[in-house]
């Protein structure tokens, strides 16, 4: 089988040669690209979590102000109604 590959690359000389490199250089990018989809995914996810935090935290404080601005805009209604019995 060893003669067979051999004589299969000798056949073929220059051209079996650059296939060969060429394929190893082909794998070696596909590698590389397959890793860095890999730790990107990554990064994704955790951006996608720290968005949901921060998009949680907001959304807290966002209705402890609406409660708030509710509650004073009652107190200023309940003013106004006071002061216009009073006149």
């Amino acid at each position: 089988m060893e003669e067979t590959i051999s004589h299969s690359l000798l056949e073929y000389g220059v051209l079996g040669i650059a296939v060969v490199v060429l394929g190893y250089v082909v794998y070696s990018q596909w590698k590389s690209i397959v890793r860095k989809n890999t730790e990107l995914d990554a990064r994704l996810n955790d951006l996608q979590t720290d968005m949901r935090k921060y998009l949680e935290n907001d959304k807290i404080q966002l209705m402890e102000m609406i409660q708030h601005n509710t509650q004073a805009f009652r107190e200023l209604q309940e003013l106004m109604k006071e002061i216009v019995k009073m006149k």
